[in-house]
Order: C-alpha cells, then structure tokens, then sequence
C-alpha cells in the first residue's frame, strides 16, 4: 500500500481551502487531514497532527506565514511548507522564505501549475516563480556587516560545494544535480546536508535565496 502525504491547509477564506482540496481530490497520493484559519490554529494542528506538507497562506487574520515557520522551526518540526498566496511580490513573503518556507506558488495560478508546486516541495525540492526571483533580486539589499558574513562563509566552501549550490539556484532537483555532477542521488543529499551545515541555510530554498542574492548561482529555472 501507496504511503500517503499527509496535508495541512492553512487558509482563512473558505473558498481558498475547498479550491486546494479540490485539486488534491484527483491525487490519491495526497490526504488532506485538516485545516487551519490562523496562525495559531496554523501551529497548533501542525504539531497536534503532524502533516507532511503544510499549504500555508501568506496573510491571516493573527498575522503572516513567516510567524508560523519560525515557530515551527524553532521545534525543528519536519512539515514542509509551501506559501499558496494572493500577493505576487510582498515583503512578508520575502520574510516567509527566509524564514524557512520551501516553495511559494500564486494562489490565483493555474490549477496544473499548483498541482506542480505541491508535487515538487512534496518530494524535497524547491518551487520558484518567475514574480518572486525578480522580488528576489529588487528588495531587501543585504547590509554591509551580512555580505562580509556570507563571503565569509561562502569562501570556506570547495569547488564541489558551489558546483551543487549553483545548481540548487538553478531550481535543480537532486536528482537532475546528480546526473549533472555524475553523482549518486544519495551522494548529493549528504553533500547538500554538509552544505547546509557549514552556509546556515535552514533549507535549500533559503540556500537558494541566498546565492542568488549574492551572485553565486544565475537565475534558476522557473516552473
């Protein structure tokens, strides 16, 4: 029997909430186990019931996204995150992302293109779209005292490790990395954990952020 992924929606508009269980009704390998209208029911079901993906909506009624991922984070909970948001390009949605979010799709995009994004932060990997890059790269300039930090700490890392971290802002799953670098899938998971380790990143889509901003990685690919 197929392991099903367990799904928490996390929307204050109800008709947000039957929209993304309707897209996941034509997907047996997806079980929605709950719903959520705030931030605090947000990280009450998700420690009580233990999702494996969390569709998390940017703005509610207590606050934003990144309020539940940094507490979330705090617990070193295991869910997955993925931002389903009405806002293209908004600072808190930055915010989400540094927080630890693992993807970010419109909440208003095609059903196939949602249906793509929960598929893609389902199996480990990172979402991007193109409005978010482009917020990536015109908001929030690092400060002086954060770029010496991360030049820093970038230029502790070996040819390998850019390799991989040029790939992973690419929008590159692990095992397109793989066969790139001619690699074991599974040696690339424990070059990224290493990686993680030594950046700080709390995830490769915060490690993604980050080389983008700094130059390390082009444009990564956009779904």
């Amino acid at each position: 029997m197929t392991t099903q992924t367990k799904i928490l929606i996390v929307d204050d508009h109800a008709i947000a909430r039957r929209g993304l269980e309707a897209i996941l009704i034509g997907k047996p390998s997806y079980k929605v186990i709950g719903y959520a209208n705030s931030v605090t029911e947000a990280i009450t079901k998700t420690k009580a019931l233990q999702p494996d993906l969390l569709l998390l909506d940017n703005f509610l009624p207590d606050g934003n996204a990144s309020q539940v991922i940094e507490n979330l984070k705090r617990e070193n909970c295991p869910t997955r995150i993925l931002i389903v948001s009405g806002e293209k390009s908004d600072k808190t949605l930055f915010e989400a992302f540094m927080a630890g979010a693992d993807g970010y799709v419109w909440k208003y995009a095609e059903e196939s293109e949602i249906s793509q994004a929960i598929d893609i932060v389902s199996q480990g990997n990172s979402f991007f779209m193109a409005d978010f890059v482009d917020h990536i790269r015109q908001s929030t300039q690092p400060n002086e005292n954060r770029t010496s930090l991360l030049k820093n700490v970038f230029e502790q890392l070996n040819e390998r490790d850019i390799a991989i971290i040029q790939l992973v802002g690419a929008g590159q799953t692990n095992s397109e990395i793989a066969e790139n670098l001619a690699l074991a899938e599974g040696t690339v998971r424990n070059y990224l954990s290493a990686i993680l380790l030594k950046t700080g990143a709390s995830n490769r889509m915060q490690l993604a952020i980050w080389a983008i901003q700094y130059g390390i990685a082009p444009t990564p690919r956009l779904e």
